[in-house]
């Protein structure tokens, strides 16, 4: 097992920095093992190259490089240790993880396209740069808990995306530490996993994920956890159980952009994040009930999280803020919110935390529907924007204190703006006067203890 025996027809270039076995002529090379980072002749690298194909059936060690050279099978899982990189200039296959150390891995062809690798743990090298696509299947026997593992790289650049599916227990791809830093992730189709890809705490300055796919996880499908500069555009998500995308932790820099997301419990959920940048994109089919189902829901803690010209729709509540303090929210629309849903809900200590531009309508005919339900919201700053054609317009309840509405514009189905014990709010200002207009039934009604309370 520690030693590997070849005929003497194999060895085609034998010198004192290089071990070449095989060329374009030879038959299937199969490797058992190979060490040769304690010989001479391999401290320069080693070479396997065949036409026909090489056959992996043990761990390969060197001082220097590796570079395979032709179609390789995987018949074990193998860990490929070479401190100056690995170069695979043919198509890997073999229902196996693999696992690489050292210096950089360069592919040229694919990676598990004829038969998808078991899992690829990269954590113990500097990087990987493939143009080919990488597919990966968890169900595979002795299938590593997460598909891609690309913790503590210093280069990643993966643009030929490829499949990862089937880590019910892990992540299709996963960053558990350290960040990245010029990182691409592109193309790739993510499917039945835990977590589709899961970025956990560091710096992911000049790193993009994108045009990716990701369905069917059982949990979140892209999260950040901690994830500074990192770009997150142009992704497609659906159907996932958990949040579509979920934010948490100091994300200053890092941008959500452009993403297209149906069909889980939230669309967007920021849990005590700051910083995070979320902007242009589209939310459809989130939730069917409770306060937490939401197209766009924010809790806890979000100063300079930045929400601007998101559109929402068919989702049990458009847009939710919940003790968000210190979120500004700008543009985008809600329309057409599932049955007894509403636009924008607010509960809690918002200080700081302004919407501004905003247009809630609904357009179908269904259940009763709410433009915007504020309950105990404190220090919101409510202004230019638009709810129209909800049963009821805005509701406001408890203490208000902080809280006020300029320049709204109200078209209610039936009823324009409800107070109920809406203390120390402040409705409207000299010039943001707000508007209630074609109120099928009553404009305002108000009711219970209204202290403090200004309307103009």
């Amino acid at each position: 097992a520690g030693t590997v025996q070849l005929p003497l027809s194999t060895l085609s270039q034998f010198s004192a920095s290089r071990l070449q076995i095989g060329d374009d002529a030879t038959g299937t090379v199969t490797v058992n093992a190979i060490n040769t980072s304690g010989q001479s002749y391999g401290s320069a690298g080693l070479i396997l190259d065949s036409a026909t194909g090489i056959v992996v059936d043990g761990n390969i060690t060197t001082a220097g490089t590796i570079a395979i050279v032709g179609p390789t099978t995987l018949n074990v899982s193998p860990t490929l240790t070479a401190p100056s990189g690995t170069t695979f200039s043919g198509n890997v296959d073999g229902a196996k993880v693999l696992t690489m150390v050292g210096g950089l891995t360069t592919v040229s062809g694919s990676l598990g396209s004829g038969t998808a690798l078991a899992g690829l743990d990269l954590s113990g090298s500097t990087g990987i740069t493939a143009t080919g696509p990488v597919s990966l299947d968890g169900t595979a026997p002795g299938a590593s808990a997460s598909g891609l593992n690309l913790t503590g790289l210093t280069t990643v650049s993966l643009t030929g995306g490829g499949t990862i599916s089937g880590y019910t227990t892990g992540n299709g791809i996963v960053v558990s530490s350290g960040g990245l830093s010029g990182a691409t992730i592109s193309g790739f189709t993510l499917s039945g996993n835990q977590r589709g890809m899961l970025f956990e705490s560091g710096s992911y300055a000049g790193s993009t994920v994108s045009n990716n796919t990701v369905s069917g996880s059982t949990g979140n499908g892209l999260q950040l956890r901690g994830a500074t500069g990192l770009s997150v555009s142009n992704n497609t998500l659906t159907a996932n159980a958990g949040n579509a995308l979920q934010l948490s932790g100091a994300g200053a820099g890092s941008t959500v952009s452009n993403n297209t997301i149906s069909g889980s419990s939230r669309g967007i959920f920021v849990n005590s994040g700051t910083g995070y940048a979320i902007s242009d994109n589209s939310v459809t089919g989130a939730g069917s009930s409770g306060t937490q189902d939401a197209g766009i829901f924010v809790a806890g803690t979000a100063t300079g999280v930045t929400l601007s010209n998101n559109n929402v729709s068919a989702a049990f509540y458009g847009l939710a803020l919940n003790n968000a303090a210190g979120a500004i929210v700008t543009g985008g629309t809600v329309t057409d919110t599932s049955e007894s849903g509403v636009g924008f809900y607010g509960i809690g200590t918002l200080t700081a935390t302004s919407v501004t531009g905003i247009t809630v309508t609904r357009t179908a005919a269904s259940a009763a529907t709410y433009g915007s339900v504020l309950s105990g919201v404190t220090g919101l700053t409510l202004e230019d924007s638009t709810f129209s054609q909800d049963t009821a317009g805005i509701t406001v309840i408890g203490d208000s204190t902080g809280t006020s509405l300029g320049n709204v514009t109200i078209e209610p189905a039936t009823l324009g703006v409800y107070l109920a014990g809406a203390t120390n709010l402040q409705f409207g200002s000299s010039g943001k006067g707000n508007t209630i207009r074609n109120a099928g039934d009553t404009g305002m009604l108000a009711i219970g203890d209204l202290s403090g309370t200004v309307i103009r």
